[in-house]
Parts: C-alpha cells; sequence; structure tokens
C-alpha cells in the first residue's frame, strides 16, 4: 500500500472481523440473542497486556428484525492475540502443531531480533525503512507505529554477524551487530533529528459475511460512525480513510468483495449498511485472498 503521505506521517492497519481479530460480545446477563456469563481474566506485564481471556456460557434466544433495528453504538468488542508481543503463545500452538502428523509450513520464531529505531530524543520512529544484509540480497522491513521491525535470522536466513541499516529523513545509520543462535535480542538504532508525528490513518476493515456473521454485520454498522469519531478526538484529528473487503466461503456468490480507502465517511457507511451475512457451510473461508486484498488497498 502507497498512500500520497510522506513515509514518516502516515499508518497503516488492517482489522479483521472474524475469529482472527474481533467478535462481538455483550455484557453479562440478558441482551441481543444471548442469555450469557461472561469471565474475563487479564494477564498484564510492564503496562502491556499480554493476554485477555474470556469465557462465556450463552443460551440462545430468538431475536426479532424490530430488535436489530434498534441497535446502539456501544456493544462492539474486540481482543487480539498479537504474535510478537505473545511469542508464548505461538510457540505453544507450534509446538503442539509440529507434533501431529501434518504437513504444514512452520515459521520458527525462537531467536526474534527487534529492531528498534528512535529519534535523539528516544521516541520512536514509525514507518522508517531498515535493510538487513544477507545472501541474495537484503532484507528489507519498514517499523511499526511503535518503532519497531523485527526479523528472525534462520527464518528469513541472515547470517549470524549482519550490517543493519537506515535511512530516514536524508540520514543513514548502520550498524554490524552479533546476531544470537536463540532467544529475543533488541538491536536500538538511534537518528539524528526528531521523529514526525503520524498524522495520516488508512484503516482497511476485513469481514467475514457468511450466514454466521449477522450479528457481528449488525453491530459494526451500528459501531462505525462512533469508532471513527474517537479515533480522530485521541490521536489528534488525524486524517482517515477507510476501505472495506469483505469475504465469504469458497464457491458462494462471491469470494470477496473489496471497496477501495476514502475520506468519505458517509459513503463507506453507506456500503456497509447494504452488506448482509449470507452463505458459508463447509467450503473453505476466503480470508487469504481478503487479507490480500487488503493489503493491496490504495
Amino acid at each position: 500500500m502507497q498512500p500520497p503521505y510522506s513515509i514518516q506521517s502516515s499508518l497503516c492497519t488492517v482489522l479483521a472481523l472474524s475469529m482472527l481479530a474481533a467478535g462481538c460480545s455483550m455484557p453479562t446477563g440478558e441482551t441481543g440473542r444471548e442469555r450469557t456469563t461472561v469471565t474475563t481474566r487479564e494477564l498484564d506485564v510492564g503496562g502491556l497486556v499480554k493476554m485477555r481471556e474470556e469465557r462465556r456460557t450463552a443460551e440462545m434466544k430468538e431475536e426479532t428484525a424490530d430488535e436489530f433495528d434498534r441497535l446502539q453504538a456501544g456493544n462492539l468488542t474486540a481482543g487480539d492475540h498479537d504474535d510478537i508481543l505473545n511469542a508464548d503463545l505461538y510457540a505453544r500452538y507450534a509446538s503442539g502443531l509440529v507434533q501431529q502428523d501434518v504437513t504444514l509450513p512452520f515459521v520458527d520464531t525462537r531467536n526474534r531480533v527487534a529492531v528498534r529505531v528512535v529519534d535523539s530524543a528516544g521516541r520512536p520512529m514509525p514507518q522508517t525503512r531498515i535493510a538487513v544484509d544477507r545472501p541474495g540480497g537484503a532484507l528489507h522491513l519498514v517499523t511499526g507505529a511503535d518503532g519497531v521491525a523485527s526479523f528472525y535470522p534462520r527464518y528469513d536466513h541472515v547470517a549470524s554477524r549482519s550490517r543493519i541499516s537506515i535511512a530516514s529523513v536524508g540520514q543513514s545509520v548502520s550498524r554490524v551487530v552479533q546476531l544470537r543462535d536463540y532467544g529475543e535480542q533488541t538491536v536500538t538504532l538511534a537518528v539524528p533529528g526528531r521523529s514526525r508525528p503520524v498524522g495520516a490513518l488508512d484503516l482497511v476493515l476485513v469481514m467475514d459475511t457468511t450466514g454466521s456473521m449477522r450479528d457481528e454485520i449488525s453491530y459494526l454498522q451500528a459501531e462505525l460512525n462512533g469508532i471513527i469519531t474517537r479515533l480522530k478526538r485521541d490521536a489528534g484529528n488525524l486524517d482517515i480513510r477507510v476501505g472495506l473487503v469483505f469475504y465469504r466461503d469458497q464457491g458462494d456468490d462471491y469470494v470477496t468483495r473489496s471497496f477501495p480507502l476514502s475520506r468519505d465517511m458517509g459513503g463507506v457507511q453507506s456500503t456497509l449498511d447494504r452488506q448482509d451475512a449470507d452463505g458459508g457451510g463447509d467450503m473453505p473461508e476466503a480470508v487469504d485472498r481478503a487479507l490480500i486484498a487488503a493489503d493491496d488497498m490504495q
């Protein structure tokens, strides 16, 4: 994705509303289509939420069309497991996976190298391009909003002694580092000057629209305007563009349906309001195609 902004002042986010990133839940009690009991457990390390586990029991109720028409904002919730922040969760998953009799790609994340780029005052430098020397051609990375980009030497075929280089705001910085064989390692590179604040956000909503997602679609239709308003209020009036990608199962009436990034929130809302839940079944969901479409969004 190449939005028309300076690389130092823009940020792109993809939000997948499905089993990947978000779901719709309700407070304990009797609301909507469920009579629910919710138990939540959180693990917080160093101010970062490492894990949030929510267990719920539900007794389904019939819900009328009138009840759907009265949906109010404030009921959509979401959670995620970041495989970088929660490396232990992925390690447990991968450990069980490799013990099964299946043939799947395996990503070895046991020797993560985190490249942290900061300005002269120690502030993170988002959207900074990084090059890591390796045989056959450099590995190119871009830092996230926290100024960090990660690579995995064994998986990415990076030698144990390599040069890491950055070029940002006209300044070039490089450093030769000795990489460890196991465990996590942080390499900090300081760039002269000041980090430029993020001034723009491209937000792509990727949503499963198969038949079981009726509730989630309805809640997002009621929530979208409030989400954008809070983003602008809490993040210094960002220049926000929103794109939409909907997907169903292989063999449905459509597999993916994309709508480009736009600043016209009314138009985005109208497009979202026209979507419904249908299809689905035993065929594979096209979530992989949907995420590719989101990554290609302009």
